[in-house]
């Protein structure tokens, strides 16, 4: 049998309340260095780079631009669905008017063909 307090052990070294930490490894804190300088460096760059653009263009008139090109191009769309939907439109409807045709030209031929007939065949249908 096992004890009850025995439960999952952990393995490695315990630690001591009183022991101190160890101590940091020199590595870890360059790469952590290193990066940090970098991305500082990288952002300052960046941020020179945009004011620089900044001065040399106008950034309003570089906004109102896209957004003329971006109006143009939306306007442009509704214009291909409008033309689109027109030519759907109009395939629909040349099918319902050939439907239509051909129904009314089939109903009028059987009307024809039942008036026209002789008395005699219509009377002899009768009696059968």
């Amino acid at each position: 049998m096992r004890p009850a307090s025995s439960g999952k052990r952990r393995r490695g070294r315990i630690r001591h309340p009183q022991q101190s930490p160890r101590p940091l490894s020199l590595l870890p804190v360059l790469k952590q260095l290193i990066s940090i300088v970098l991305m500082l460096g990288s952002a300052a760059g960046l941020l020179v780079v945009l004011q620089i653009l900044l001065a040399e263009m106008d950034l309003l008139m570089l906004v109102s631009a896209a957004i003329a090109a971006l109006i143009r191009g939306v306007q442009h769309l509704f214009e291909a669905l409008i033309g689109l939907g027109t030519v759907g439109l109009n395939a629909v409807l040349v099918v319902l008017i050939a439907v239509l045709l051909l129904g009314g030209s089939w109903r009028a031929w059987r009307l024809g063909r039942r008036l026209l007939r002789p008395r005699r065949q219509r009377e002899g249908a009768r009696a059968r």
